[in-house]
């Protein structure tokens, strides 16, 4: 089979691979956009989940100083009543 080549032919092929790599410059910067928005996003969810807990904390001091005040209330008006 050797013996039977009747030529030979040399292939060249080029490639041009900077639209490839803008596209894979593209992709980056999105990735990377995308990531910053995440970790903000993050940073402001965390933030917003400890200030529920603060002002959850605040409203039930201020319910039981109502609490407190009412039941003061209460006994100073039965005392009076007692009293008469």
């Amino acid at each position: 089979m050797a013996g039977d080549v009747v030529g030979r032919g040399v292939l060249a092929v080029e490639a041009d691979s900077s639209g490839f790599e803008a596209s894979l410059d593209r992709m980056e910067n999105a990735a990377e956009r995308f990531e910053r928005s995440a970790v903000q996003s993050a940073g402001r969810a965390g933030a917003a989940v400890s200030g529920v807990g603060t002002e959850a904390a605040k409203g039930a001091d201020r319910m039981d100083a109502a609490s407190k005040r009412f039941v003061a209330s209460v006994e100073r008006e039965m005392a009076n009543l007692e009293g008469r």
